[in-house]
């Protein structure tokens, strides 16, 4: 799954198994970070995006 932002950045995210992958890549394709979590670490930060725009 794939999301972009509004200066045409984008944020990948990969599931393997229990591991979530993050690849952050600037507007002109760049890797600006790449984050390996476990499903637990992802869930808690979709729970604290979730209240930081609610």
């Amino acid at each position: 799954m794939s999301f972009c932002t509004a200066d045409g950045s984008t944020v990948e995210v990969r599931r393997y198994g229990c591991r979530i992958e993050l690849h952050l890549r600037a507007a002109d394709g760049r890797t600006v970070a790449t984050v390996d979590m476990d499903y637990l670490d992802a869930e808690e930060l979709i729970d604290a995006l979730y209240m930081a725009i609610n």
